[in-house]
C-alpha cells in the first residue's frame, strides 16, 4: 500500500511539472549570462594606437603559480621594453588571475571566452598573435 502512494504522489509531482517553464538553456543558439568576475581565456589590451599595452616587465610570469608564461623582450628604439615572444600554455593554466593582478599597466585582461576545448592540446599554447586577436579583442578604455 505504501508503494502505490509513493508511486501516485510521484507522478502527480510529474504531471505539475509538464506545465511549467523549462530552465534549459540550449546551448549553441541560447548563451548563459556570465557574471563580471568571470575568469575566462586571456586577452592583450591593445591602446589608442592598436598597439599592446605590455612593456615586457615579466611581472606576469614571476607571479604565475603554475608557471605557464614565457616573455622573451627587446628594447625599441625610444629604447623602452617591448615584448618580442609571449607565450600563455592555457593546457596548465589555472584560471587564479594572478598575471592580470600583477601587470602594473592592465595590459593582460580575462575575456568572457570560456569554449577553450580543443582536440589538438598544442592549440591551447597561446601566442602574442593569438592574445592580440581571438572573438574578444580588448581595446583601452
Amino acid at each position: 500500500m505504501k508503494t502505490i502512494f509513493e508511486l501516485a504522489r510521484g507522478l502527480c509531482i510529474t504531471f505539475f511539472h509538464l506545465w511549467t517553464k523549462a530552465v534549459t538553456i540550449q546551448y549553441p543558439t541560447e548563451r548563459r549570462e556570465l557574471p563580471d568576475r568571470f575568469r575566462g581565456s586571456h586577452r592583450f589590451v591593445l591602446n589608442e594606437g592598436n598597439l599592446e599595452e605590455c612593456v615586457a616587465c615579466c611581472l606576469c610570469a614571476r607571479c604565475c603559480p603554475s608557471n605557464v608564461i614565457k616573455i622573451t623582450a627587446f628594447s625599441d628604439e625610444k629604447h623602452q621594453k617591448r615584448v618580442l615572444t609571449y607565450e600563455l600554455n592555457l593546457k596548465r593554466c589555472i584560471f587564479c588571475g594572478l598575471c592580470v593582478e600583477a601587470c602594473p599597466k592592465d595590459a593582460l585582461k580575462m575575456s568572457k571566452d570560456y569554449e577553450l576545448s580543443a582536440f589538438n592540446p598544442n592549440t591551447l599554447i597561446f601566442s602574442k598573435e593569438k592574445l592580440l586577436s581571438g572573438p574578444e579583442v580588448i581595446r583601452f578604455k
